[in-house]
């Protein structure tokens, strides 16, 4: 429990900075894109020399928050410590917090699982992951620690298998390890806390966000507001989930901001980092900087060029950083980033992800007017991407085909950019009412409707997590029979129970098959080796656990000795040379097979 409170203190303590400037909002910018490329460097230098340890990191974020505090004594008579607080704010937050709490800890609604694709719980506690990047995410963070090294080999294949790991996302998967091992969590219940962190710091960046572009305290907390409304489901990633997207995310925020207050070297810093922590972003990043900087008139025709090189050189250095760090994997990551380029759907169908469901309809009117509002106000910094992305949501909402980018991270990043223009149209609006019934705003519509809506958020945050937008989603197929609509699998999910933790506790490093989602949570969290497992960012697909099971007795046994299957978790079968160690609630058997002799 010290370590866990040392670290977090650890972790927070650059953002003492904040007093040194007179300007706060610029200063928290300032301060988490230094301690985001901080983190990013100590993370990547020191698993690349394999020195990643717990005394390591901990000792040099410690040096850190020294230098902070000198910093801090040195300017003692030149700053101020005083914090003007918006207590409003600070209440729209607290309920943000709680509904994100509640998605992990206090969850009423659908889930899904091996047994029943969809079942009702009340205020149930799941402190385990839920999407399945995530699990992934939990397997590599373990590796990384445990391994003092960098996460380019597939922690869920067994020493004698191919290891390769073509790892796109190595940047965020390297940096997530650090802040764990800084922290002192365990990856397997850690994983939600942090989950949790970064879809606050999401929402947080929004409001700050639209505070940096002008508007009013009111409008920016409504904003943060209806963001984690925006429908999270297991076909549509969502701020539930902390995956690398979610990374890239956080930088590219940040670079919106910068290029508003006409930083460029803060915009190409968040710029870069956004590219190494998720390089699909760059569908967005590139029309980011297009608009908020080749449309900028203010700058002279040199600046823009010198201004573009610097961006070439930073995105190209983005790219020659990743490939680096791949090592011996380098020729199978180059094939990987070509196949980036157009592939298929991994569904083999088209989601039913219309913008009216995605976003809450309320705020449509709103984005509307705010994009009017932010080209006449010529922030084309949000302007190009918005519009690239409702480009690519429409192709893909009508395509088979993927280009660079997933079709549900285009819509989550859109749907964010949306909320943000959103709030541009809500404070147009509000500043019409203002000029045209200063009385009756002055009475009604400013303090006191901002408390009432609040208050609104406050008690619909009770049932946040029992909103069904999700299941009028639908995955279509063709079929023989014509055309098949599939519902998603509920946002939440229970795959990993704690008869599985026990039936599996005795094992470590033991080849076993399991239904592919079981193969996938156990993998992670027990450090066994699925035969099969859910598809995401690694997948194992040695040997089919469908096709296993449809077999006769001999040709199981054919089948276990051919890939040295060691353990079994399935359905009761009454099979020679399986030994039944014992049973799950859920009805699943864990075998041991004997390899005959």
């Amino acid at each position: 429990m010290i370590n866990i409170l040392w670290g977090s203190l650890l972790l927070l303590a650059p953002f003492l900075l904040i007093f040194c400037f007179t300007d706060r909002l610029k200063g928290f910018w300032y301060i988490l894109t230094a301690n985001l490329a901080w983190h990013l460097f100590l993370s990547l230098t020191t698993q690349f020399l394999h020195i990643f340890s717990y005394p390591i990191i901990t000792g040099l974020h410690t040096l850190t928050a020294l230098a902070v505090i000198l910093v801090l004594i040195k300017k003692t008579k030149g700053i101020s410590f005083k914090l003007h607080l918006n207590w409003l704010a600070i209440l729209a937050f607290s309920i943000i917090i709680f509904e994100l709490w509640s998605v992990h800890y206090f969850y009423s609604g659908s889930v899904s699982n091996n047994v029943n694709r969809y079942q009702t719980v009340s205020r149930a506690s799941y402190p385990y992951p839920y999407f399945s990047d995530e699990w992934v995410g939990v397997s590599i963070v373990k590796y990384c620690i445990a391994n003092n090294a960098l996460p380019i080999i597939n922690p869920l294949i067994n020493r004698g298998g191919n290891q390769d790991f073509p790892n796109i996302f190595i940047a965020f998967f390297s940096v997530l390890s650090e802040i764990f091992l800084l922290v002192n969590l365990n990856p397997l219940t850690g994983y939600a806390i942090f989950s949790l962190a970064s879809g606050a710091l999401i929402c947080l960046l929004v409001y700050t966000l639209l505070r940096i572009n002008g508007l009013r305290p009111g409008t920016a907390i409504l904003g943060a507001l209806f963001l984690p409304y925006i429908v999270n489901s297991q076909n549509l990633t969502g701020i539930w989930y902390l995956i690398p997207i979610i990374g890239g995310l956080i930088p590219w925020l940040l670079s919106l901001g910068a290029f508003k207050f006409r930083d460029f070297r803060l915009a190409w810093i968040n710029s870069f980092l956004a590219l190494l922590l998720y390089p699909p972003l760059i569908f967005f990043v590139l029309p980011t900087c297009a608009g908020g900087l080749l449309l900028d008139k203010k700058i002279d025709r040199k600046m823009k060029t010198k201004l573009i090189f610097w961006g070439i050189s930073i995105f190209a250095g983005a790219a020659a950083l990743i490939i680096f760090l791949q090592g011996s994997n380098l020729a199978i990551f180059t094939k990987l980033v070509k196949s980036y380029f157009i592939y298929p759907s991994l569904d083999n169908g088209i989601p039913f992800l219309p913008i009216w469901l995605v976003v809450p309809w309320i705020i449509l009117p709103f984005s509307v007017l705010g994009m009017i509002m932010a080209w006449r106000k010529k922030m084309f910094y949000l302007v190009a991407p918005l519009s690239a992305g409702l480009l690519l949501w429409l192709i893909y909402s009508r395509s088979l085909h993927l280009f660079i980018i997933g079709y549900d991270r285009t819509v989550l990043t859109s749907s964010i950019l949306l909320t943000v223009v959103a709030a541009l149209g809500w404070d147009y609006v509000t500043e019409k009412l203002i000029r045209r019934f200063p009385i009756l705003v002055r009475a009604f519509l400013n303090r006191e409707i901002l408390i009432f809506t609040i208050a609104i958020f406050g008690l619909l945050s009770w049932s946040y997590t029992q909103q069904a937008t999700w299941e009028k989603f639908t995955l279509k197929l063709d079929a023989p029979d014509g055309v098949r609509r599939i519902k998603p699998l509920a946002p939440a999910t229970d795959f990993l129970t704690a008869a599985d933790l026990r039936l599996f506790q005795p094992l470590s490093g033991k080849r076993f098959l399991s239904d592919p989602w079981k193969g996938l949570v156990i993998g992670a969290a027990t450090g066994n080796y699925p035969l099969d497992s859910k598809h995401s960012i690694i997948s194992n697909q040695f040997l089919s656990f469908s096709l296993f099971m449809a077999q006769d007795c001999d040709h199981k046994k054919i089948l276990a000795e051919k890939y040295q299957l060691e353990y079994l978790y399935a359905p009761a079968l009454q099979c020679l040379g399986f030994d039944d160690l014992g049973m799950s609630d859920a009805g699943l058997h864990l075998y041991r097979f004997n390899k005959p002799i």
